[in-house]
Formats: C-alpha cells, sequence, structure tokens
C-alpha cells in the first residue's frame, strides 16, 4: 500500500509539473534561452556554496557537541535538511537534528546550541 501511495505521488506531481509548463511557456522559454555554460557555471558555484556553507556548519556542531562527525554522512544530512526547509519552514532542522540524535547521539540541547551559534555568526559576518 505504502509503495502505491508512493507511484500515485510521483505520478501526481509529474503531472502537475506537466500541467504548469504547459500552461507557463514562457517560463520556459526563459530556461532554455540561458547559455549552457553560464548555466554549468552557475550550478557549479551552487555546489561549492552548498559544501562550503555545510563544512562550517560542521565545524561548529563539532565544537558545540564535542562529537566527530564524518563529512559524506553529514553532507548527505545537510542537504536532505535544505530540500525539507524548502518544503516546509523548519522540517528541515528538525530533520537533520533527529538524524544526529540516532546516528551520532547529538542531544536535541546541542544541536539548538549549534544553529543559535550559526546563526549568530551568519548574522555577525553579515553585518
Amino acid at each position: 500500500m505504502k509503495t502505491t501511495l508512493q507511484y500515485l505521488l510521483l505520478i501526481l506531481s509529474i503531472g502537475y509539473i506537466i500541467y504548469f509548463f504547459l500552461r507557463n511557456k514562457d517560463t520556459l522559454q526563459i530556461a532554455f534561452s540561458i547559455d549552457y555554460f553560464v548555466l554549468t557555471a552557475i550550478i557549479f558555484l551552487h555546489l561549492v556554496y552548498i559544501i562550503i556553507q555545510s563544512w562550517r556548519y560542521q565545524i561548529v556542531i563539532e565544537k558545540c557537541s564535542k562529537t566527530k562527525l564524518p563529512f559524506s554522512p553529514w553532507l548527505r544530512i545537510f542537504i536532505q535538511g535544505r530540500i525539507f526547509n524548502l518544503m516546509f519552514s523548519q522540517a528541515g532542522n528538525i530533520y537533520r537534528s533527529v538524524q544526529l540524535k540516532t546516528k551520532y547521539g547529538i542531544t536535541y540541547t546541542r544541536y539548538i546550541s549549534a544553529f543559535t551559534s550559526m546563526f549568530w555568526i551568519d548574522t555577525c559576518m553579515n553585518l
């Protein structure tokens, strides 16, 4: 039953995306008018940004929790958290805290202190 619901949700999502772009063809024309070199550069720079942001966050979590995190699994948790944050506000932060608690034993309090520290550091650097 779960697999059937997943496939049904996938089909409905793809159908909605096709319907949306059929109704808004001008949006696709803008996307296809971008030079491939520029698009590749944008994607590359965004990937570099995500890796650096993940690394910064990893350093703060390690300092606040005194737990060493391996980078590859942490990067995966970080990216999935960003995707969840796009879907529902703060869902990615909850996901990260649960994953860090179950996989690495980092308490919710330590995660919240790391998250707050990262927020404060970002605010100070942006100012």
